[in-house]
């Protein structure tokens, strides 16, 4: 047991040496203390028994030593004798012994040889009548402070552990109060200060005791330790901030691409940075030893007339700084550009400062600039000079043109395929297309011609001649030519197509612009009336006008309310009932009167504002079928679907939209979609029509046979409807061929279960023939024109009435 108590001593004095040295102090201390404490007490008792022993001897001289002297003066040895015992009776004397006159010698006692006797000798001596002294004899007494020194010892070890336990209690106390009080509280902060470090900063010291109102010391101590915490949190932070401020100058310094030079206020380098070294390819001495003042001078006055004095460039410097750029060759003999910039630094007014020069290679900077230009004035697709470039290439003909008397052909050139391609196959498709069409032209042509692309569709071409037109006739036939030609697109065999308007100097204009904007009028109406080349007539330009005024009174159209829904009837041959009507929108302007769906459909579509218009008729389609349900007639309505239309990214939502807002059955609607809009089957337009499917809409392919691979489409998209074109209907009753084709239309729309509808049916022979081939549905004049709503069922009825 004494083991671990040992060893929980030893443990707790490694923990607490300063609890135990001042244990340790306590008892030297209190040790001192206490032996003066006992010495004194034991002197005064030494002092007191020496004191007692005085009186025992002065008894002795008093009581016993007149005894004696009569005794021997009577010689009554038997008193004597007596006289003696009686003395060694007393307290401290051992040995009594009287030695007469006569030297007769008497002892009572026994002396102890101890070292503790002390010898008191009397004379005794007696006066007789005559007052005459007579020596009797001497007495001596052996005195034993044997009894005093041990009392002492006694009383010594009595005292001395009453005083040690006292003094070990009194300690302990103490040394547990100091613990309690102090010494734990210190080995917590000697704790918190050992660990203190960067990552324990924010840990705010506390100890497990009260805090008193007013503050005593270990409170200002653990209050001084956080302050200090806070501080040095405080002072890190800075010295962090800083730390990394000049790793990063430090960093900005050693890999910025741009070099530095320092140099004295007279402009010999004192310090080159790395990459100096690195971008001009030459060593660091090399580059220490160069004249930059003098070598910027050189290059930067290097044909200025007239030529700069010498030290211009520190003058400057001195007073405002410099920068400009300037070509350098390194020392590999490569050129670069290099922006130089040179400042005078001082540390204050007084000194005289140092200059830095700051160069940053920006070759490539330069050939971006190079390259930019390049493309402000260049089309980036085909290399072809850009509009503006264009603008300006017209500018310097027609002034040579002017100079020389002679003319100018400006022709605008149109690729019709373009939009189709880039509606149906994609943006990618059509730019590949316009490529194609580049080379085709640049193969095609003379040398003579100037060519640039002026819109994504379009090129201009401007081709001076003389009083004869030959040059210009055989430029034209060599653009058809040449855009008549088949390209393969996606395994597609596509012909670019080809629409030129020309317009002609000094005739239709002696500027760019009204050069252009003619040629550009001409060329819209070749491609409105399919043809290859229109000249510039004043009736063109008139025509462009309306157009425009199509475009812009169409924006206000739906807002208006001039955007009118006009029915035409499916009808079921075999019943003559109404299995559908199919919404046509009809547009009656306030400032244009009626205007023909030939005349705004395609303005709308180049200006997006289909888009609008296709939401507005289907809302309105929708919302009259729910009024015919109320009304207790339930129908179907087609609505024709733009391209434009279809491709805008929320155009399910939207149908979705009208269908909720009208209250009406997906079924109840149609959707026909031209296979123009089909031409890449498309992963979107796929996804497209296959979430129209599943919400219950039927789709119907308008204008079947008039595209490319119809096929391909009734196997992949789930089509319920095919509408056979009118081309075909109109002219079956005379054209075996027209009449052969509807036939295997429907053969093959039946094979895979697909309804037929056969539109542009005027009369009775194309009614039997159709019906006879077994065609499902039938629309078109015969049956009806398309009528407002309120119309369509009452001319239906008054039809039966007349039957």
């Amino acid at each position: 047991m004494t083991v671990p108590v040992l060893s929980r001593m030893v443990t707790f004095y490694r923990r607490n040496p300063l609890s135990f040295r001042l244990m340790a102090a306590i008892l030297v201390v209190s040790s001192l203390f206490t032996t003066l404490a006992v010495g004194v007490q034991l002197y005064t008792d030494y002092r007191r028994d020496l004191g007692n022993l005085g009186l025992r001897l002065s008894d002795v001289e008093q009581a016993f030593v007149p005894d004696l002297t009569d005794s021997l003066w009577l010689m009554d040895e038997q008193r004597i004798r007596l006289g003696l015992d009686s003395i060694v009776t007393l307290p401290y004397v051992s040995h009594a012994r009287l030695l007469t006159a006569e030297g007769r010698l008497y002892t009572s006692g026994e002396a102890s040889n101890r070292g503790h006797e002390s010898r008191h000798l009397y004379v005794l001596g007696h006066q007789d009548e005559k007052e005459r002294e007579w020596v009797l004899g001497e007495l001596t007494l052996l005195v034993d402070k044997e009894e005093i020194f041990v009392s002492l010892q006694q009383k010594l070890w009595v005292v001395l552990a009453s005083q040690a336990a006292k003094t070990l209690g009194v300690t302990l106390v103490i040394l547990l109060l100091l613990h309690f009080a102090l010494s734990r509280h210190l080995a917590v902060l000697a704790r918190v200060a050992d660990r203190l470090n960067l990552n324990h900063l924010a840990q705010a010291v506390r100890l497990e005791r009260r805090r008193h109102d007013r503050p005593d010391e270990l409170d200002r101590l653990v209050d001084a330790m956080n302050n200090m915490q806070r501080r040095l949190r405080q002072e890190v932070a800075e010295l962090e901030r800083v730390h990394a401020l000049n790793r990063r100058l430090s960093a900005a310094v050693s890999a910025s691409p741009a070099a530095m030079i320092i140099m004295n206020e007279q402009g010999q380098a004192e310090y080159v940075n790395p990459a100096l070294c690195r971008l001009l390819e030459l060593p660091e001495s090399r580059c220490l030893a160069l004249d930059w003042p003098g070598l910027l001078e050189r290059r930067l006055s290097r044909g200025q007339q007239p030529a700069r004095p010498v030290g211009w460039l520190l003058a400057e410097v001195r007073q405002q700084g410099w920068q400009g750029e300037l070509l350098w060759r390194t020392g590999s003999g490569r050129p670069c550009w290099l922006l130089a910039n040179l400042s005078l630094s001082r540390a204050t007014p007084d000194d005289a400062g140092h200059l830095l020069l700051v160069l940053e290679d920006i070759t490539g900077l330069k050939e971006v600039e190079h390259q930019l230009s390049h493309q402000r004035r260049y089309d980036h697709l085909t290399n072809l000079p850009n509009r503006a470039m264009a603008m300006e290439r017209l500018e310097t003909m027609l002034l040579q043109a002017a100079q020389e008397n002679g003319y100018l052909a400006v022709m605008v050139v149109a690729v019709p395929a373009y939009k189709e391609v880039s509606e149906t196959l994609g943006i990618v498709y059509g730019d590949a297309l316009i490529q194609e069409c580049t080379q085709l032209l640049n193969a095609g042509l003379d040398t003579g011609c100037f060519k640039a692309r002026t819109r994504d569709d379009e090129f201009l071409f401007a081709l001076p001649f003389g009083h004869s037109a030959t040059a210009v006739e055989a430029c034209l036939q060599q653009i058809k030519d040449a855009l008549s030609r088949s390209v393969c697109l996606d395994n597609l065999p596509i012909t670019p197509g080809v629409a030129v308007g020309v317009a002609i100097y000094p005739n239709d204009g002696n500027h760019p612009d009204r050069l252009y904007s003619r040629a550009l009028s001409a060329q819209q109406r070749a491609r409105s009336q399919k043809e290859a080349v229109q000249f510039f007539e004043p009736e063109i330009q008139a025509a462009s006008y309306r157009a425009l005024h199509i475009a812009t009174a169409l924006k206000r159209a739906v807002a208006k309310g001039e955007l009118r829904l006009y029915y035409q009837p499916i009808v079921d041959p075999r019943t003559g009932d109404y299995e559908g009507v199919e919404a046509l929108v009809r547009w009656q302007s306030a400032e244009l009167g009626w205007v023909s769906p030939l005349d705004f459909i395609d303005i709308a579509e180049n200006t997006g504002d289909i888009v609008a218009i296709g939401h507005h008729i289907l809302r309105e389609a929708c919302n009259q079928v729910r009024r015919w349900q109320l009304q207790g007639r339930d129908i179907r309505v087609s609505v024709n679907v733009s391209p434009v239309q279809f491709g805008a990214p929320d155009f399910v939502a939207s149908v979705a939209h009208c269908l909720q807002e009208a209250g009406l059955e997906a079924d109840r609607l149609k959707l026909e979609i031209t296979e123009r809009l089909l031409l890449s089957s498309s992963e979107t337009v796929r996804h497209k029509c296959e979430q129209l499917a599943k919400m219950g809409i039927r789709l119907a392919m308008d204008d079947f046979g008039t595209g490319y691979s119809s096929l391909s489409y009734l196997r992949d998209l789930p089509f319920d409807i095919v509408k056979i074109d009118q081309g075909f209907v109109r002219h079956m009753t005379r054209n075996s061929r027209d009449k052969a084709l509807v036939r295997g239309i429907i053969d093959l729309a039946h094979q895979l279960g697909i309804t037929v509808i056969a539109e542009g049916v005027e009369e009775h022979a194309q009614v039997e023939l159709l019906t006879r081939f077994g065609c499902d549905l039938m629309q078109g004049y015969y049956f009806s024109k398309p009528v407002p709503a309120d119309q369509l069922f009452s001319e239906k009825e008054s039809s039966s009435c007349s039957d």
